[in-house]
């Protein structure tokens, strides 16, 4: 993978059930008829941070969300301060970074397949599975269905289209006991904050934290003769893994028909070599003003507990890591901003004995966050008269406690370490409710509201 770093910020991420094999596996086509989010991702780096090597490393190897189209913008990573301050917010640091590189305006670029001369439809036709007989903007705009394909696109494709930047720190807990276990020994006064410090660490690996944070606060007048109990800490600390924090800023794509409009009547070409052709073009290359990234909001994400040394190597643990955290940031960002959310296919109906519907299985499971009692709206998806497409709540669905599948990344190599291999095996989560449900509908989780 070809990477670029941009420096900015100078100043300054079993049950047996009964299935009917025909009726239960929808095809790969199938899966794949639905208008998908589409997303580009960078990280901020710290060049002076511990680990901020193998941060970078981990970020290449990690997957790409899967249920995102993936959105190259021709950069991966950028520079941040030399030191990461987990509490600061780089936003307005990031939005003078959107202006400078452009960001919204190579979105646009993308999306149209601009090469420098002119623009096309391919991907817009592709990812919107739109009539391939369609070639040019300027001429689908002449009739009613071409007009409203494009129109379509704005909405569906081009209008959720996401920038996420993710600022990776690495929490060194060997350095930060070092740190508190030599302040102990100054003042007592630094134990209590050491204390406070301990425990907010520790908390990450269970209860010992707060007893050991509360035990340290409360004896600062040993600590004035002593290190010893501080050096304990150090002991702790040393025993576990890797932490980190994700500050992850959550950007979308302005597109309009105001928008669209300046673009397919001044800018869009599909280049005969014509004066008229090379000045839209110009003209879009000047352009610094029309295209434009919305902040939507951010998220920070601590690891929920230490990744203990083990098997893995230490890069391996890095990767686990940080992509595991960099997933819930992605959903929590997903419950917080409903356009943000993505809608997923069933791929399979499950049926009782008698032919009736049981239930359906779809891709979702530990690393969504869902639990027994999260709901997904059913939904149907059609064409209206006007080309759109028109998204309709028929049903609930629930998953099946027990049938909830751990698709986290490496899990399944987790599992089947420890001996539960029927855990390992689900593929997708087992969700009931509603009996309308076909292969091929879509779940979003939470209640839909039509627009």
């Amino acid at each position: 993978m070809k990477k670029t770093i941009v420096p900015i910020f100078v100043a300054l991420l079993s049950g047996t059930m009964f299935v009917n094999a025909e009726e239960s596996t929808s095809t790969v086509e199938d899966l794949e008829n639905y208008h998908r989010s589409s997303m580009s991702m960078i990280t901020v780096v710290h060049p002076a941070d511990s680990f901020c090597n193998e941060i970078k490393q981990a970020v290449l190897e990690m997957p790409f969300p899967e249920k995102y189209d993936k959105h190259d913008l021709g950069f991966t990573f950028v520079e941040g301060t030399p030191h990461a301050d987990r509490k600061a917010d780089l936003t307005s640091e990031l939005d003078i970074f959107m202006q400078k590189q452009q960001v919204a305006k190579r979105m646009v670029a993308s999306w149209f397949g601009f090469d420098g001369k002119s623009f096309n439809l391919d991907l817009i036709r592709e990812r919107g599975q739109y009539d391939a007989s369609v070639e040019d903007a300027q001429m689908a705009l002449q009739t009613v269905r071409g007009k409203a394909m494009l129109d379509d696109a704005g909405e569906e494709l081009l209008g959720k289209t996401f920038f996420l930047v993710n600022d990776i720190s690495y929490i060194d807990h060997k350095q930060r006991a070092e740190i508190a276990s030599e302040g102990a020994r100054v003042t007592g006064e630094a134990a209590e904050a050491v204390g406070d410090a301990a425990g907010e660490i520790l908390g990450l690996f269970g209860g010992i934290g707060k007893s050991v944070g509360g035990l340290v606060k409360a004896t600062g007048s040993l600590a004035k003769t002593g290190g010893d109990l501080v050096a304990g800490i150090t002991d702790l600390l040393n025993i576990s893994g890797f932490v980190v924090r994700i500050n992850t800023y959550l950007y979308q794509l302005e597109w309009n028909d105001s928008i669209a409009s300046v673009f397919y009547e001044k800018y869009y070409t599909m280049g005969v070599d014509s004066l008229e052709d090379s000045a839209k073009v110009a003209a879009f290359l000047a352009d610094t003003s029309t295209f434009k990234m919305k902040f939507v909001g951010k998220h920070d994400q601590l690891t929920d507990k230490g990744t203990l040394y083990s098997k893995k190597s230490q890069e391996e643990q890095m990767l686990v890591t940080c992509t595991r955290t960099l997933d819930k940031n992605i959903v929590n960002l997903q419950r917080k901003y409903p356009d943000f959310q993505v809608k997923v296919p069933i791929y399979e109906v499950v049926y009782n004995e008698k032919g009736k519907v049981e239930g359906c299985r779809a891709h979702v499971g530990l690393k969504e966050g869902i639990t027994e009692k999260t709901k997904f709206s059913l939904l149907e998806k059609s064409i209206s008269d006007d080309g759109r497409t028109v998204y309709k709540k028929v049903g609930t669905l629930k998953p099946v406690k027990g049938q909830i599948c751990d698709n986290r990344y490496m899990a399944a190599e987790e599992l089947m370490e420890t001996g539960d291999a029927g855990a390992a095996a689900l593929q997708g989560t087992l969700l009931k409710g509603s009996k309308k449900v076909m292969p091929g509908m879509l779940i979003m989780e939470g209640d839909y509201k039509e627009k």
